[in-house]
Protein backbone atom coordinates (compact mmCIF):
# COMPACT_ATOMS: atom_id res chain seq x y z
CA UNK A 1 0.00 0.00 0.00
CA UNK A 2 1.32 3.44 -0.99
CA UNK A 3 1.82 6.33 1.83
CA UNK A 4 -0.11 9.53 1.04
CA UNK A 5 2.71 12.20 -0.12
CA UNK A 6 2.77 14.70 2.79
CA UNK A 7 1.97 18.82 2.56
CA UNK A 8 6.21 18.89 2.78
CA UNK A 9 6.89 16.31 -0.22
CA UNK A 10 4.06 18.45 -1.84
CA UNK A 11 5.49 21.89 -1.82
CA UNK A 12 9.35 20.66 -1.88
CA UNK A 13 9.90 17.24 -4.02
CA UNK A 14 12.39 16.75 -6.69
CA UNK A 15 10.86 13.48 -6.81
CA UNK A 16 7.84 13.09 -9.73
CA UNK A 17 5.90 10.20 -9.20
CA UNK A 18 4.42 10.66 -5.79
CA UNK A 19 3.20 13.89 -6.87
CA UNK A 20 1.74 13.16 -9.96
CA UNK A 21 -0.70 10.30 -7.82
CA UNK A 22 -1.12 12.89 -5.57
CA UNK A 23 -2.75 14.98 -8.70
CA UNK A 24 -4.26 11.91 -10.06
CA UNK A 25 -6.34 11.58 -6.99
CA UNK A 26 -7.95 15.06 -7.54
CA UNK A 27 -9.59 13.55 -10.69
CA UNK A 28 -9.38 17.11 -12.92
CA UNK A 29 -9.03 16.12 -16.10
CA UNK A 30 -8.59 19.82 -17.30
CA UNK A 31 -5.79 20.91 -15.36
CA UNK A 32 -3.79 17.36 -16.19
CA UNK A 33 -4.36 18.32 -20.03
CA UNK A 34 -3.47 21.93 -19.57
CA UNK A 35 -0.60 20.75 -17.58
CA UNK A 36 0.76 18.60 -20.39
CA UNK A 37 0.05 21.49 -23.02
CA UNK A 38 2.22 23.74 -21.31
CA UNK A 39 5.01 20.78 -20.95
CA UNK A 40 4.71 20.92 -24.64
CA UNK A 41 4.79 24.25 -25.25
CA UNK A 42 8.18 24.46 -23.30
CA UNK A 43 9.55 22.37 -26.37
CA UNK A 44 9.33 25.51 -28.40
CA UNK A 45 11.71 24.44 -31.63
CA UNK A 46 12.00 20.67 -31.09
CA UNK A 47 8.27 20.52 -32.56
CA UNK A 48 9.80 20.66 -36.23
CA UNK A 49 5.51 20.12 -37.58
CA UNK A 50 3.06 22.09 -38.03
CA UNK A 51 0.72 19.01 -36.71
CA UNK A 52 2.26 19.02 -33.63
CA UNK A 53 1.22 22.89 -32.95
CA UNK A 54 -2.51 22.45 -34.11
CA UNK A 55 -2.39 19.23 -31.41
CA UNK A 56 -1.25 21.69 -28.70
CA UNK A 57 -4.09 24.38 -29.31
CA UNK A 58 -6.99 21.75 -29.87
CA UNK A 59 -5.64 20.01 -26.55
CA UNK A 60 -6.11 23.23 -24.87
CA UNK A 61 -9.57 24.44 -26.14
CA UNK A 62 -10.83 20.70 -25.60
CA UNK A 63 -9.70 21.34 -21.83
CA UNK A 64 -11.62 24.65 -22.03
CA UNK A 65 -14.74 23.27 -23.60
CA UNK A 66 -14.02 25.20 -26.95
CA UNK A 67 -13.05 21.85 -28.90
CA UNK A 68 -15.36 18.89 -29.79
CA UNK A 69 -13.98 15.39 -28.78
CA UNK A 70 -14.11 14.59 -32.72
CA UNK A 71 -11.64 17.46 -32.97
CA UNK A 72 -9.32 16.44 -30.48
CA UNK A 73 -9.26 12.51 -32.27
CA UNK A 74 -8.33 14.33 -35.28
CA UNK A 75 -5.58 15.76 -33.83
CA UNK A 76 -4.49 13.03 -32.30
CA UNK A 77 -4.62 11.12 -35.86
CA UNK A 78 -2.77 13.63 -36.96
CA UNK A 79 -0.07 14.00 -34.15
CA UNK A 80 0.84 10.19 -34.83
CA UNK A 81 1.43 10.70 -38.00
CA UNK A 82 4.06 13.23 -37.32
CA UNK A 83 5.74 10.94 -35.28
CA UNK A 84 5.50 8.07 -37.66
CA UNK A 85 6.89 10.53 -40.45
CA UNK A 86 10.05 10.95 -38.40
CA UNK A 87 10.67 7.02 -39.76
CA UNK A 88 12.34 6.38 -36.53
CA UNK A 89 11.84 3.17 -33.60
CA UNK A 90 10.78 4.68 -30.05
CA UNK A 91 14.64 3.37 -29.17
CA UNK A 92 16.71 5.82 -31.69
CA UNK A 93 14.38 8.53 -32.13
CA UNK A 94 15.73 11.98 -31.50
CA UNK A 95 15.06 15.27 -29.69
CA UNK A 96 12.44 16.02 -32.14
CA UNK A 97 11.14 12.65 -32.45
CA UNK A 98 10.36 12.67 -28.14
CA UNK A 99 8.77 16.21 -28.77
CA UNK A 100 6.67 15.13 -31.13
CA UNK A 101 5.15 12.07 -29.18
CA UNK A 102 4.54 14.30 -25.99
CA UNK A 103 2.16 16.12 -28.04
CA UNK A 104 0.99 13.06 -29.28
CA UNK A 105 0.22 12.25 -25.66
CA UNK A 106 -1.26 14.99 -24.87
CA UNK A 107 -4.64 14.78 -27.11
CA UNK A 108 -4.52 11.11 -26.68
CA UNK A 109 -7.43 9.37 -24.88
CA UNK A 110 -7.89 10.17 -20.76
CA UNK A 111 -6.13 12.88 -19.42
CA UNK A 112 -5.44 11.09 -16.23
CA UNK A 113 -3.82 8.54 -18.09
CA UNK A 114 -1.48 10.50 -20.37
CA UNK A 115 -0.50 13.54 -18.59
CA UNK A 116 2.77 11.35 -17.33
CA UNK A 117 3.17 10.27 -20.23
CA UNK A 118 3.28 13.94 -21.99
CA UNK A 119 5.78 15.17 -19.01
CA UNK A 120 7.70 12.28 -19.09
CA UNK A 121 8.07 12.43 -23.11
CA UNK A 122 8.92 16.53 -23.16
CA UNK A 123 11.79 16.06 -20.34
CA UNK A 124 13.18 13.52 -22.19
CA UNK A 125 13.56 15.37 -25.63
CA UNK A 126 15.00 18.80 -23.45
CA UNK A 127 17.40 16.24 -21.91
CA UNK A 128 18.57 15.14 -25.57
CA UNK A 129 18.73 18.72 -26.73
CA UNK A 130 21.46 19.43 -24.69
CA UNK A 131 19.37 22.25 -23.99
CA UNK A 132 19.10 21.51 -20.25
CA UNK A 133 19.59 18.19 -18.18
CA UNK A 134 16.34 16.22 -17.90
CA UNK A 135 16.50 16.35 -14.09
CA UNK A 136 16.36 20.52 -14.68
CA UNK A 137 13.22 19.97 -17.16
CA UNK A 138 11.83 17.91 -14.48
CA UNK A 139 11.61 20.75 -11.68
CA UNK A 140 10.53 23.17 -13.73
CA UNK A 141 7.57 20.67 -14.84
CA UNK A 142 6.69 20.50 -10.96
CA UNK A 143 7.03 24.07 -10.29
CA UNK A 144 3.87 24.40 -13.26
CA UNK A 145 2.38 21.20 -11.75
CA UNK A 146 2.26 23.14 -8.32
CA UNK A 147 1.25 26.34 -10.24
CA UNK A 148 -1.82 24.81 -11.94
CA UNK A 149 -2.84 22.35 -8.55
CA UNK A 150 -2.28 24.58 -6.13
CA UNK A 151 -1.75 23.42 -2.98
CA UNK A 152 -3.98 20.71 -2.10
CA UNK A 153 -3.58 20.48 1.83
CA UNK A 154 -4.66 24.03 1.76
CA UNK A 155 -7.43 24.92 -0.15
CA UNK A 156 -8.15 29.27 -0.65
CA UNK A 157 -11.72 30.68 -0.35
CA UNK A 158 -12.05 33.41 -2.59
CA UNK A 159 -14.13 35.98 -2.39
CA UNK A 160 -16.98 37.15 -5.45
CA UNK A 161 -15.84 41.08 -4.29
CA UNK A 162 -12.18 40.42 -5.14
CA UNK A 163 -13.41 39.73 -9.26
CA UNK A 164 -13.55 43.39 -9.84
CA UNK A 165 -13.26 44.59 -13.20
CA UNK A 166 -10.01 45.62 -13.53
CA UNK A 167 -8.62 41.86 -11.86
CA UNK A 168 -10.97 40.11 -14.10
CA UNK A 169 -8.97 42.00 -16.91
CA UNK A 170 -5.53 41.35 -16.07
CA UNK A 171 -6.33 37.66 -15.50
CA UNK A 172 -8.25 37.43 -18.83
CA UNK A 173 -5.28 38.92 -20.59
CA UNK A 174 -2.90 36.61 -19.45
CA UNK A 175 -4.67 33.71 -20.07
CA UNK A 176 -5.60 34.27 -23.56
CA UNK A 177 -1.82 35.18 -24.56
CA UNK A 178 -0.35 32.46 -22.32
CA UNK A 179 1.62 35.82 -21.10
CA UNK A 180 2.12 35.30 -17.59
CA UNK A 181 4.39 38.29 -16.77
CA UNK A 182 1.88 40.11 -15.25
CA UNK A 183 1.27 38.23 -12.51
CA UNK A 184 2.12 41.19 -9.92
CA UNK A 185 0.02 43.59 -11.15
CA UNK A 186 -2.64 40.78 -11.14
CA UNK A 187 -1.56 40.85 -7.31
CA UNK A 188 -1.61 44.14 -6.64
CA UNK A 189 -5.26 44.58 -8.64
CA UNK A 190 -6.35 42.02 -6.23
CA UNK A 191 -5.02 43.69 -3.22
CA UNK A 192 -7.21 46.82 -4.45
CA UNK A 193 -9.89 44.57 -4.47
CA UNK A 194 -9.51 43.65 -0.63
CA UNK A 195 -8.13 40.32 -1.41
CA UNK A 196 -6.05 39.40 1.91
CA UNK A 197 -4.88 36.01 1.26
CA UNK A 198 -1.34 35.33 1.67
CA UNK A 199 -1.16 32.23 -0.22
CA UNK A 200 -3.11 34.09 -3.53
CA UNK A 201 -0.83 37.53 -2.94
CA UNK A 202 2.34 35.36 -2.53
CA UNK A 203 2.15 32.72 -5.33
CA UNK A 204 0.87 36.27 -7.93
CA UNK A 205 4.56 37.99 -6.53
CA UNK A 206 6.89 34.64 -5.98
CA UNK A 207 9.24 32.88 -8.28
CA UNK A 208 8.29 30.34 -10.69
CA UNK A 209 6.52 29.44 -14.07
CA UNK A 210 2.71 30.44 -14.52
CA UNK A 211 0.63 29.10 -17.25
CA UNK A 212 -3.07 28.26 -18.77
CA UNK A 213 -4.87 26.08 -15.47
CA UNK A 214 -2.48 29.06 -12.80
CA UNK A 215 -4.79 28.57 -9.87
CA UNK A 216 -5.28 31.89 -9.07
CA UNK A 217 -6.01 32.70 -12.42
CA UNK A 218 -8.50 30.17 -12.43
CA UNK A 219 -10.11 31.20 -9.31
CA UNK A 220 -10.66 35.18 -10.77
CA UNK A 221 -11.89 33.46 -13.63
CA UNK A 222 -14.06 31.17 -12.12
CA UNK A 223 -12.49 27.91 -14.12
CA UNK A 224 -12.76 24.87 -12.33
Amino acid sequence: MKTPITETQWLTAGSWFPVCEAVQRRQNARKMRLFGCACCRRLGNLLTDERSFVAIEVAEQFADGAAKRAALIAAQVAARAAVNELGQTESKWEPDGWAANAVEMVVHGTAKIYFQLTATRAAEAIGQSRVRTNAAERAIQLSLLRDIFGNPFRPVAFSPSWRTSPVGAIASRMYESRDFGAMPILADALQDAGCDSTDILDHCRGEGSHARGCWVVDLVLGKA
